[in-house]
């Protein structure tokens, strides 16, 4: 009878061991046919004889050996947690105020497995490579500001404060004619109580806007990244704030956010530590006056009217038509305005609000692709309903630890200097 061996292994080095068993079967049982599998298992073939004297050799069904396979596979898939993820079913949203808390339960209970699938995806980005580097330079933020920021970074005087504040437009007048830089650089021996409380209400008031903070290039940059995370990762996402029900909330550390530590949280991170923070403590020096006030900050994106992917749209439009007046859940907000040059929409304006007791005035006004809008959290304000197109924007606010936020004013002698303003304490 013929016998054969078959050695299926790659590691054959490892198969030397095991070769005076081998001989030893084949010695002792010289009717039997032997094949070594890779899982180092002997495994015996029976042999019977045709009626022609043929040898043929009965093996296992194949299917045990695609099981084994299909296992493999269950194994992998308990690792792949974007896999997971993807599979997931998030609940809809649908409530317009007070949505903070829609569904909270769920994003909790989900949010370990979200985490670890951005980091996976996030690994998958990078060998890619696939989007436009992402960071806060002189092509992506308007060069003249971005030149002027860093300029007082290195030399933080009020002369270059001034240079910064000029370039941006108050939009929602105050009800003095003081700027802010006559504010800061007049001596305290000259302020009495009653321009004291003026300024604090002029300050109060103040929304300041910048054409441009965004290049047309860092419009496209920033929205190749959101919209990969959007449409690219098939991740549930969590709702972004109360009040808006479509876009992103960027902060990983609440359940549902964008995880992973993607190039949009570096981003984020460097734009408000050299640019978001000391702009909100220069032009509001009144109500950021201590160094733990903004030392937190939230981001997140939010669309108004359809974009023709979101099966879970509860609206006529597909998205958001419009929000209702209120104030924000911050300190300091800044609102960019993210439309790419060629998306326009009807409708949809931003107003604010300023209250001056008996009289309640109510400025509305539209704001185009890289805009940005700098206010106090405070300032109450909504938008109009939007007509027609869709509307993107990215929102960043600062507050204190743990949510905190402040709303009292501080004396002057307590404020932070100038070098204070623009220090990383």
């Amino acid at each position: 009878m013929r016998v054969s061996m078959i050695v299926t292994c790659n590691l054959c080095l490892a198969l030397r061991p095991l070769l005076p068993l081998m001989l030893l079967l084949i010695i002792v049982l010289p009717d039997r046919t032997f094949t070594m599998s890779s899982s180092f298992q002997v495994e015996r073939i029976e042999e019977q004889k045709s009626k022609d004297n043929n040898v043929v050799v009965l093996t296992r069904d194949a299917t045990s050996a695609m099981t084994e396979e299909q296992q493999e596979c269950v194994n992998d898939e308990q690792y792949d947690y974007l896999i997971q993820a993807r599979k997931l079913i998030p609940p809809p949203v649908e409530s317009i105020e007070n949505g903070d808390t829609e569904s909270a339960d769920w994003w909790m209970e989900h949010s370990a497995l979200l985490q670890r699938a951005w980091t996976q995806w996030h690994q998958q980005q990078q060998q890619q490579r696939s989007l436009p580097p992402l960071n806060v330079n002189s092509i992506l933020i308007d060069h003249s500001l971005h030149r002027d920021v860093y300029q007082t970074w290195k030399e933080p005087t009020l002369e270059n404060e001034e240079r910064i504040h000029r370039k941006w437009e108050e939009v929602l007048l105050s009800t003095t004619s003081k700027t802010t830089m006559t504010k800061t650089t007049m001596p305290i021996l000259n302020y009495d109580n009653d321009t004291i409380k003026q300024e604090q209400e002029q300050e109060q008031h103040e929304v300041f806007r910048y054409q441009n903070f965004l290049t047309p290039e860092g419009v496209q940059v920033l929205r190749d990244h959101l919209d990969s995370i959007t449409y690219d990762s098939g991740i549930p996402t969590r709702r972004p704030n109360a009040m808006n029900r479509h876009g992103l909330l960027l902060d990983p550390t609440v359940p549902g956010g964008v995880g992973g530590n993607l190039p949009i949280h570096n981003f984020l991170d460097i734009l408000v530590r050299d640019f978001v923070r000391p702009l909100g403590r220069s032009f509001f020096p009144t109500f950021c006056g201590n160094s733990e006030d903004d030392i937190k900050h939230y981001a997140f994106t939010i669309r108004y009217g359809d974009d023709g992917h979101d099966p879970l749209s509860t609206t006529e439009t597909g998205g958001d038509l419009e929000l209702k007046e209120h104030s924000d859940a911050s300190i300091i907000s800044l609102n960019i305005n993210l439309n790419l040059p060629d998306e326009e929409y009807t409708g949809s304006s931003l107003y604010f609000v300023q209250d001056d007791g008996d009289k309640k005035e109510r400025r509305e006004f539209n704001f185009e692709s890289g805009t940005a809008l700098l206010h106090r959290g405070m300032t109450r304000h909504g938008s109009i309903p939007l007509q027609s197109g869709q509307r993107n924007n990215l929102v960043i606010w600062l507050h204190g630890k743990d949510g905190y936020v402040r709303t009292s004013s501080y004396e002057k002698h307590e404020q932070l200097t100038v070098s204070e303003r623009w220090s990383f304490i």
